[in-house]
């Protein structure tokens, strides 16, 4: 025992010696410079010697450690003045710079020149908009501000009959011009639904349309009165449009032979929330900009609706007329009646009750189906390429999906019927009545699965 621990001492002596760095002797290197002269009968410039730094790292059984040295070397030589300058090339001989790596063949195009003078233009101060901005900040203050009074248009006289007093301004208006009643609603005849302000003493205030007597008749071309007019019903009609929540007088054809009231609105372009003398109506646009809103952006329906009540009064929204619930049915309906159009049940004698389960669904091209993206004779192919046609379908579950419960199908009825993505609620309901008590129960012996634990929970059922 003695004998091996005297042997191991031994073992870690002669390993630190051997860790050890040997001494170097201090002192330059012995280098010689040769000048070498280049082909253009250059010369190398003799430069002096330079301080090298070196430093050599040991590892040792205690630690790392290191050594640095300094050595005399020379410096990279210089290339001298050439004696003479090779010629240049003529200014109409190019081809042979560009015939080596483009061909012969190649010629600049348009592009590449204005490439090229793109690369060449001047840095200005457009090239850095928002510090141009900032110096200017205060002018584009007052610009705002001057809309807030008259500006330049402080005369009393209306400019276009030169006898009504000019105190109307649009908002919606490309026109800054103030006008007065008379003329104000003759301007907007055809824009009803446009937001107006009215100069009272020093400020601006909020009015509409309707307090200067404009209404808006339907089952007639525009500008043509009817001669039996029907006022809508309590004289409380609200449209929702882009501009916001207005009230405005609508007046209804009550002819012999005249149409339904919610198809004389709708050949107005104004969408009906209910069916029995509709008080509320939204205009196309209003819905297709919704339309194309919420699935690009997700935007909920109710956000959307409480902008509408800021853009008609931001300072007090809920003083707008309440028609969130009108809205949510509407947008409800126009996107129904897109999903029918855009399947072509328009153009179908049996109209949307003949459309059958998933007609009005998008099919995917990438899906082999027969008769339209298949060779007609697909099912010849032989046996080791038949995967080609092969049809992969995945089946999942979402435990995520919620459906606000309702209290019947009477009052909040589905309107797809099947017809798309979802089947028919009703078969669906008989189909699990039959089948569901057939199939025995399956206990999961996953204790700690998430889709498990989401499909205990009550607000995912």
């Amino acid at each position: 025992m003695a004998r091996s621990k005297k042997l191991r001492r031994i073992w870690t002596a002669l390993t630190s010696l051997m860790a050890r760095p040997r001494k170097r002797r201090r002192g330059g290197c012995d280098v010689q410079t040769h000048s070498t002269l280049n082909t253009s009968s250059s010369h190398l410039v003799d430069t002096p010697n330079e301080k090298a730094r070196h430093t050599d790292y040991v590892s040792r059984p205690t630690g790392l450690s290191s050594q640095t040295t300094f050595h005399d070397v020379p410096s990279s030589p210089m290339l001298g003045p050439s004696d003479s300058v090779p010629d240049l090339l003529p200014d109409d001989d190019t081809s042979s710079i560009w015939a080596s790596e483009t061909g012969n063949t190649y010629f600049f195009t348009e592009e590449d020149e204005a490439e090229i003078e793109a690369r060449r233009r001047n840095r200005t101060a457009s090239d850095r908009p928002l510090e141009e901005w900032a110096a200017k900040i205060d002018d584009w203050l007052l610009e705002l501000i001057r809309l807030e009074g008259r500006a330049e248009f402080t005369d009393d006289a209306c400019p276009s009959c030169d006898t009504g007093r000019a105190e109307y301004r649009c908002a919606d208006c490309a026109d800054l011009q103030l006008y007065c009643a008379d003329c104000t609603v003759r301007n907007h005849s055809r824009n009803p639904w446009h937001r107006l302000t009215q100069w009272v003493k020093t400020h601006f205030r909020r009015t509409d349309l309707k307090s200067l007597g404009i209404r808006i008749q339907l089952g007639h071309p525009p500008g043509e009165r009817c001669p039996n007019p029907k006022a809508a019903f309590n004289n409380d009609f609200v449209i929702l449009d882009l501009t916001g929540i207005h009230r405005v007088g609508v007046d209804y054809c009550d002819c012999p032979n005249k149409t339904q009231l919610p198809i004389q609105l709708m050949r107005a372009r104004l969408f009906p929330a209910t069916v029995t003398n509709p008080k509320t109506a939204a205009t196309y646009r209003l819905l297709e900009h919704f339309h194309v809103l919420r699935s690009q952006s997700k935007t909920s329906a109710y956000e959307f609706y409480h902008t509408l009540a800021r853009r008609t009064d931001n300072i007090d929204p809920e003083e707008a007329k309440d028609r969130y619930s009108a809205f949510l049915r509407m947008s409800r309906e126009w996107s129904h009646l897109k999903l029918l159009k855009r399947g072509g049940r328009g153009h179908d004698p049996s109209g949307a009750a003949g459309t059958a389960q998933g007609e009005c669904s998008v099919e995917c091209p990438a899906c082999p189906i027969p008769g339209k993206n298949l060779p007609d004779t697909w099912d010849e192919t032989p046996k080791p390429q038949r995967w080609l046609y092969r049809l992969f379908v995945g089946l999942d579950a979402n435990f995520r999906l919620k459906r606000k419960k309702v209290s019947s199908d009477t009052v909040d009825p589905g309107l797809n019927k099947g017809c798309a993505y979802f089947v028919e609620d009703k078969k669906y309901k008989a189909f699990l009545d039959e089948f569901d008590s057939k199939l025995p129960p399956e206990r999961s012996t996953c204790h700690n699965h998430d889709a498990l634990k989401l499909a205990n929970i009550k607000k995912i059922r």
